[in-house]
């Protein structure tokens, strides 16, 4: 049962990888020329989500590894002559980032200017203004 909670964990870490790759990436395919229009601006919020999103998320899933594994290999493997125990204290403090809720809170801010720019976005196209969501996204950086 470990093992398989273990994998999981190792999975969703490598999803958000995987989701970090795909957001620079989709952040490189923005021409040079458009760097400051809408769609820029968007791929590259997209990447400092992703990469805060990875990063709370990478480092809870290694720490929910490392409790397993703790567990699985019990009291006795913990002592101080065999090398796990030192092996679990660095890479525990080598998890550690610096300002997690701060990435926490951006991740969630970004969460909500995407919801502020959906509703803008539906409610110009029901008012007939003829707003595209790329309008909206602009109007929404200017106001910060």
């Amino acid at each position: 049962m470990r093992l398989g909670e273990m994998q999981v964990a190792r999975r969703t870490a490598l999803q958000w990888l995987d989701a970090g790759a795909d957001a620079w990436s989709a952040y490189d395919a923005v021409a040079p020329e458009a760097q400051g229009c809408a769609a820029a601006r968007a791929a590259a919020a997209a990447v400092c989500e992703t990469a805060d999103g990875a990063r709370i998320a990478v480092e809870r899933a290694a720490l929910d590894v490392i409790e397993r594994a703790m567990r699985a290999i019990g009291a006795r493997g913990l002592l101080e002559p065999l090398p796990f125990v030192r092996l679990v204290r660095d890479l525990e403090m080598y998890l550690r980032q610096p300002a997690p809720d701060a990435a926490i809170a951006r991740v969630g801010r970004a969460a909500f200017d995407a919801a502020s720019v959906q509703r803008s976005a539906a409610s110009a196209t029901v008012n007939g203004s003829g707003a595209t969501p790329a309008n909206a996204a602009d109007a929404q950086a200017s106001k910060r």
